[in-house]
């Protein structure tokens, strides 16, 4: 046979067999699994609600946007952020389940703008303004859909109603209402709301007082309303209510979110370091997961030192070890804090460490030799053989065991061994809410300062104004705002002046007027030297001297 045709039914062959066993192995795929035994559970979707509480989630259909029928049996409640892309694909769920249930749901929108979408907080100003139009979801479904057009100029937010569909009349009523900062209480309210309810992020939604964590699909949105639905019907029926009467009914034994955990973990008896009450019963034992190289870690330690410093008597702070394997020197700087363990002196240690310049700088054994001597460790030359040793190696792992036995990273915290889920300073106000600078008296009392230091120094009225943006009352602090810029530029104060015009340009408790801030641009560029907001000098066309053959009025040789 002829070698070409010899290898032409080989290949044939080789071919044959290898599609054969791609059809055999597509048979097994297609087989259909057995059924399942009489008796055998059946597998249940999961659905990501919070099984415990009902959160008391107040509606008020007079002050917030809502569709669907006002005496629904089901009231879904969603926080969301006009410049947030996840509340664009959750408004398709929303669609959805309005067009399923009709008559026995109702959504009710608040506001929850988060800090880095800088625009988020005007446009929900701007979306309570068109509310005042019945226009509320035609604009917000038009900025949520084109997030590039979310801005704080009065000239842009007034091109976006014109879009949504307010016109004439309308127009002039909703620029009034956007630069007075009418719903600035408004949104203000609804991200307390927000905090007391534990809604963290966007979208973060309540199904008749039932948490539901960010934008699910709509299969999941459906069981869980069905669910609620299904609930409400049988508390109607109970206590003979009518249906605009029951989700109050719900809510009105529900309760607000807690940052603490409501299991305690369990912690060995021994091996943490441990700073005890003045007191022989603490009140309160504090345990947090150290790593010396974290930034994050460091201040959190610092500021539970300083809590226990005010209160000696109530508090014991309890300290692991934790380095975060990624952090360059972790693994040392945890061995020189075990090593100052081992002589009693960790939370000296500490106390040296975070007095330094930078608490992440010591790298090298000398930088850690130095400040256990600041921190008065007894044995010098036993911290360092137990340094180069790696005697603490040992206990470092240990500790790193409890940490992930209770899963949990450096700089957590739990109190009475129960997790914490907020900062340091969150914890002093819920400890002690009488303090001094965790109550209302602290804000309004750097007001004050700032508001006298203002009256008679003109040029800082600009401090005054940045306080009233973070701790003025709301609905009042953006008038006063403006007045005190005013008085910080009459004093030539140009960073106020630039302020004052950013206000104007904003519409920001002023009206929108830009003839107004081109004089202060004006203003500040003279002030500044021409150093800001200086109207852009003409460039001068350099000189080619390819074209000057064709100029006559260049003298030719």
């Amino acid at each position: 046979m002829h070698p070409f045709l010899r290898s032409c039914l080989a290949f044939t062959a080789v071919l044959g067999v290898a599609l054969g066993a791609s059809a055999d192995a597509d048979a097994k795929r297609k087989k259909k699994k057995p059924a399942p035994k009489k008796g055998a559970p059946a597998k249940v979707k999961r659905v990501p609600v919070d099984p415990g509480p009902v959160y008391k989630v107040p509606v008020d259909l007079k002050r917030d946007a809502y569709k669907g029928n006002p005496d629904a049996l089901v009231t879904w409640v969603v926080f969301c952020d006009l410049q947030d892309p996840f509340c664009d694909r959750f408004r398709f769920s929303i669609g959805k389940a309005r067009e399923y249930f009709g008559a026995d749901l109702r959504v009710v929108f608040k506001h929850r703008p988060m800090s880095w979408h800088r625009q988020a907080y005007r446009n929900g100003e701007a979306a309570q303004c068109a509310l005042e139009h019945d226009l509320f979801w035609e604009f917000h479904d038009y900025l949520v859909m084109r997030r590039s057009r979310s801005s704080q100029k009065a000239s842009r937010v007034l091109e976006n109603a014109r879009a949504a569909g307010i016109a004439g009349k309308a127009l002039e009523t909703f620029e009034r209402c956007f630069t007075s900062r009418k719903y600035d209480k408004h949104i203000a309210d609804d991200m307390a709301l927000a905090e007391k309810v534990g809604a963290r992020g966007v979208p973060y939604s309540y199904v008749n007082g039932r948490l539901v964590r960010g934008a699910v699909r709509y299969d999941t949105i459906r069981e869980i309303i069905e669910r609620e639905l299904t609930a409400a019907r049988a508390l109607a029926r109970k206590k003979k209510l009518a249906d605009g009467e029951v989700y109050a009914a719900i809510i009105a034994k529900g309760q607000y979110y807690s940052r603490l955990a409501k299991k305690a973990a369990k912690f060995p008896k021994k091996g943490a370091a441990v700073r005890p009450a003045t007191k022989k019963k603490a009140k309160h034992v504090l345990t947090t997961f150290v790593d010396l190289r974290s930034s994050w870690s460091n201040r959190v330690t610092g500021a539970l030192l300083k809590l226990q410093k005010e209160h000696p008597e109530e508090i014991t702070l309890n300290a692991w070890h934790y380095p975060m394997g990624r952090r360059g020197y972790a693994q040392l700087a945890q061995r020189a804090g075990a090593c100052a363990q081992t002589q009693g002196r960790f939370w000296a240690f500490v106390e040296a460490l975070l007095a330094s310049p930078n608490s992440t700088a010591p790298r090298s054994n000398s930088d850690w030799r130095g400040l256990a001597k600041k921190a008065g460790v007894a044995s010098i030359p036993g911290f360092d053989l137990c340094l180069t040793g790696g005697g603490t190696d040992d206990k470092v792992k240990a500790d790193i065991a409890v940490a992930r036995q209770v899963r949990t990273s450096s700089g957590s915290i739990f109190v009475n061994g129960k997790r914490w889920g907020g900062s340091a300073k969150q914890l002093k106000a819920y400890l002690y809410p009488d303090a001094a600078d965790v109550n209302d008296s602290a804000p309004s009392k750097r007001l004050a300062e700032k508001k006298a230091k203002c009256a008679s120094k003109p040029k800082m009225c600009l401090f005054y104004a940045w306080a009233l943006e973070r701790f003025g009352e709301p609905g009042k602090r953006w008038v006063e705002r403006a007045k005190a810029l005013e008085r910080g530029c009459k004093a030539d104060d140009y960073k106020a002046c630039r302020a004052l015009a950013k206000t104007y340009r904003d519409g920001n408790g002023v009206p929108f007027d830009p003839a107004r801030v081109k004089t202060l641009k004006a203003q500040v560029c003279k002030l500044s030297n021409g150093k800001y907001d200086c109207p852009p000098k003409p460039k001068k066309k350099k000189h080619d001297p390819r074209y000057d053959f064709f100029n006559p009025n260049v003298a030719r040789n």
